[in-house]
């Protein structure tokens, strides 16, 4: 693993273990900034090498695969999330 990795790895199981000791609701506002930084750096990133390729894929219909689906899914994801951890934060009892 490079250093950026060890440090992300680090950060991340710190960060759970504080979370650990929080109520659902903060950790649910915890969530909802952090898809919100992921989503913003993820939307700024430059597009990888082989995007021309999938959609040339795409252009020629061969997208309604499992790996389409799956890529969906992949893009999806966080946008579904959303809903439900602001349900978390402003629900009154979140254990539910």
């Amino acid at each position: 693993l490079q250093l950026p990795a060890q440090v992300g790895m680090v950060a991340g199981l710190g960060l759970a273990f504080l979370m650990v000791f929080t109520s659902p609701r903060v950790c649910a506002a915890t969530l909802l900034l952090a898809l919100g930084i992921y989503l913003g750096i993820l939307n700024q990133a430059p597009a990888g090498p082989y995007f021309e390729q999938t959609l040339q894929n795409w252009e020629q219909g061969r997208f309604i695969r499992f790996h389409g689906l799956a890529q969906w899914v992949g893009w999806l994801w966080p946008y579904a999330l959303v809903p439900y951890a602001l349900r978390l934060v402003g629900s009154r009892n979140p254990q539910n």
